[in-house]
């Protein structure tokens, strides 16, 4: 039961994401200035919803399950952790400037 839950959620969050770079990419495709307010809008909620995505993958179970089913990965899974580590850092960076 536990598994499945994780596993859907997992694939919400994939869904989430998919939109969202959909439509971020639809908003930097405007070439009208004034939408220089959507833009960062949707750059707001991207942002909030990859790092929403990547708490959810490091802190609720999904790579510590995905460790203990599959120990010879703990490599892959560490650079994961450290790719989430540097976007995270850049997008902290690009919303601040």
């Amino acid at each position: 039961m536990m598994k499945n839950s994780l596993a859907e959620a997992l694939k919400q969050a994939h869904v989430v994401l998919a939109r969202d770079l959909r439509e971020l990419e639809q908003a930097s495709q405007c070439s009208s200035s004034g939408d220089l307010d959507g833009l960062r809008a949707q750059l707001g909620a991207t942002h909030a919803h990859v790092t929403e995505h990547f708490r959810f993958e490091e802190q609720n179970g999904y790579m510590d399950a995905v460790r203990k089913r599959e120990p010879r990965l703990e490599r892959i899974i560490r650079e994961l952790a450290e790719e989430h580590s540097q976007l995270r850092s850049s997008l902290e960076e690009r919303s601040s400037a």
